[in-house]
């Protein structure tokens, strides 16, 4: 493989305005780590909710905690 990779693309212009490729390059990844680190925060709550249900005394609530826990595992 002799290919040269031309990371001088990501320092040009992108033809909208004066916005180099870079910057959407940063842009994106800043928001993967928001989204990211919103739907661990999500998955976590909704999993410790679950998680308790399975505990409780009661049968219904230890019922569903179980179903759900069953189905994602």
């Amino acid at each position: 493989m002799n290919y040269s990779w031309n990371w001088g693309v990501l320092f040009e212009q992108t033809g909208i305005g004066n916005e180099l490729y870079i910057h959407w390059m940063i842009t994106g990844l800043g928001w993967l780590l928001l989204i990211g680190s919103i739907a661990w925060v999500i998955a976590m709550v909704v999993g410790t909710i679950f998680g308790i249900m399975r505990t409780l005394p009661n049968k219904t609530a230890r019922a569903i905690g179980t179903a759900y826990v069953t189905f994602f595992s």
